[in-house]
């Protein structure tokens, strides 16, 4: 029992008594907010946060809690504490262990259960498990990798790779005080997958039982419950998303317009032949949102009810086939400092002889920068890497590809990190014989799109191309003050850096180099000016092979900094980087 001297005054104690589940007389600790509540053969405690009981409510976070004894009742507590509370609102289910104890099919389809009611922002649910709630919780995370943003057990764990875990105890002294749950749970982020539909509607194509002309309105992104696909034909329907390439599908979701009581998630390899993945009975809401377990790899996905569907948005979460494939590899650089950096090797199967091949470096947005190198090949943000590892590319153009993760808290611009980044690209080179070294190119996004320019600059030799993407250069601090935080940087780094000439004033180092500039006119992290005015400079020191791409304004909507869901699938582009060649100078330039 707990020494019930240390317990918080608001806490009350309740004695509950379940003879179907054969637990004896069970002491929960748990504050009067919390209710009790039954889904299937599960029986938990759900505490609500007051402003948030509305199911129309957002960025609602979610603590997933397997309670193995009564200690985890405090845990539960931790979560809705007002400080915790206030730095996020947190939706808090305490489950109590079924007498044969926990099952992935039973806590999955809870998840989904609790998702459906409550909207639960995706990046914002964790998990905590104790005695074998902690072997709960880490079979849960293995299946469901992308549901949960972080996760705490007290045991030891090894070979369980995620930026969600942490293995520190949940529980320590002898009165079992909790220790910072809600502390590390707001720290880490779920970035390995994301909602795969929010590419550009020309990667994937919808069709629909009925009413194809409508077909789109399920995919248009548009929540707010205007437009919405409608079967038209009485008995069965169904609406299918073929997405041109092979995904692990981690996460579906459904939004209504109506209650759809029962529907399944279906795949498919060729478009033809279906297979169930997941099934949903005795829905009782207009939201549908459930994880699957990672291991399916499909192109074509179909929602099918035998009853006509009315649909606002289906949505379908993965990640690419590819991101298996890069290996995890870590570089020393000076003063101590680490790189993690994620390395894809071509097949011997597609190179004959001594080929040399290229060698892609991608530079990865300011909101991948980490230590558990997963971040940087994340959906909608590692495409400069994934999207060039596919057979069917490498079949035509083998390469090898590295994608660099920046430290926190720093950039890939600043000295240090470009520094080690070179070097690391350098020692690639010198690894494998078969790269190319007159065709080393070098792609960024956003904070990776200035590194991109601060690489390229101090280090032409090196790329025979560079692709940045919303990304630029600066002449003063004065004149964009607030892209230090943004670029990870102090505002005494940031002047440090233009000071030392990584932009204009050394435009004249980028004066042979092929470079192929994108951006949205509505970029609203990085101005458009910025990338103007790089390209301008470049242009003036009499650089004749640099062009840029401009998305017109409105091209991106609600996310116009993200110029990369475009460039990264024009494979137009791909095909001009893969054709530059490291530039050579005539003997003439030579003897000047």
């Amino acid at each position: 029992m707990i020494d019930e001297s240390v317990l918080p005054d608001n806490l009350i104690i309740n004695t509950y008594k379940k003879p179907s589940l054969d637990v004896g007389e069970l002491t929960v600790i748990l504050p009067s907010e919390f209710s009790e509540e039954r889904y299937q053969e599960l029986e938990y405690f759900i505490y609500i946060p007051p402003v948030y009981k509305s199911s129309e409510a957002t960025d609602l976070g979610l603590a997933f809690i397997l309670m193995d004894d009564e200690k985890l009742a405090q845990v539960a507590y931790e979560f809705i504490k007002k400080n915790a509370q206030t730095i996020m609102p947190t939706l808090v289910v305490a489950i109590k262990k079924p007498y044969k104890g926990y099952n992935n099919t039973s806590l999955i389809n809870l998840l989904g259960n609790i998702r459906g009611r409550f909207n639960i922002a995706e990046t914002k649910i964790w998990s905590v498990g104790e005695g074998s709630g902690a072997n709960a919780c880490l079979s849960l995370n293995r299946a469901c990798p992308s549901a949960f943003a972080s996760m705490a057990v007290n045991k030891e764990v090894r070979r369980f790779r995620g930026p969600w875990l942490t293995t520190k105890p949940v529980l320590s002294g002898k009165n079992y005080k909790v220790v910072d749950v809600p502390l590390w749970s707001i720290t880490k982020l779920m970035d390995r997958t994301i909602n795969w539909t929010k590419k550009h509607s020309n990667h994937f194509k919808v069709t629909s039982s009925s009413n194809q002309n409508n077909a789109f309105l399920a995919t248009d992104k548009d929540y707010l419950g205007k437009t919405a696909w409608e079967a038209t034909d009485p008995g069965p329907s169904w609406i299918s998303l073929d997405f041109k390439e092979p995904l692990y599908v981690t996460r579906w979701a459904v939004h209504g317009l109506k209650v759809i009581e029962n529907c399944f998630l279906e795949y498919s390899i060729d478009g033809n032949t279906w297979k169930r993945l997941d099934k949903v009975e005795n829905n009782q809401s207009t939201r549908i949102d459930r994880f699957v377990k990672r291991g399916i790899l499909a192109q074509y996905f179909r929602l099918f009810s035998i009853n006509p569907m009315s649909v606002f948005e289906f949505e379908i979460y993965g990640d690419h086939s590819t991101f298996d494939f890069f290996k995890y590899e870590m570089y020393q650089g000076n003063c101590g400092s680490y790189l993690a950096y994620r390395l894809f090797e071509p097949t011997s199967e597609n190179m004959s002889g001594n080929q040399k091949v290229p060698l892609v470096v991608y530079l990865h947005g300011a909101g991948q920068r980490g230590h558990y190198n997963e971040a940087q090949l994340s959906i909608t943000c590692g495409e400069g890497a994934t999207n060039i590892a596919y057979a069917w590319w490498q079949e035509k153009h083998p390469c090898y590809i590295m994608a660099i993760q920046c430290p926190l808290e720093e950039a890939h611009a600043s000295d240090r990190v470009a520094k080690n980044e070179a070097e690391l690209i350098r020692q690639i080179v010198k690894r494998f014989p078969s790269v190319d070294n007159n065709r080393i190119y070098l792609t960024g996004i956003s904070l990776g799109g200035f590194g991109t320019y601060k690489l390229g600059i101090e280090n032409p030799e090196l790329f025979a191309a560079l692709v940045p993407i919303s990304g630029g250069g600066m002449e003063s601090f004065e004149s964009y003050p607030t892209l230090a935080p943004f670029l990870g940087l102090s505002r005494s780094d940031l002047m440090n850096a233009i000071t030392n000439g990584n932009y204009y004033h050394r435009a004249s180092n980028l004066k042979t180099m092929p470079i192929w500039a994108f951006h949205s006119a509505d970029d609203n992290i990085v101005s458009i000016e910025l990338c103007r005015a790089m390209v301008e400079a470049i242009l003036s020191v009499g650089n004749k092979t640099i062009k840029q791409t401009i998305y017109p304004k409105g091209t991106f909507g609600a996310t116009p900094h993200y110029s990369w869901l475009y460039s990264y699938y024009d494979y137009n582009m791909w095909e001009w980087l893969f054709n530059q060649t490291k530039y050579k100078p005539t003997n003439k330039e030579i003897q000047q």
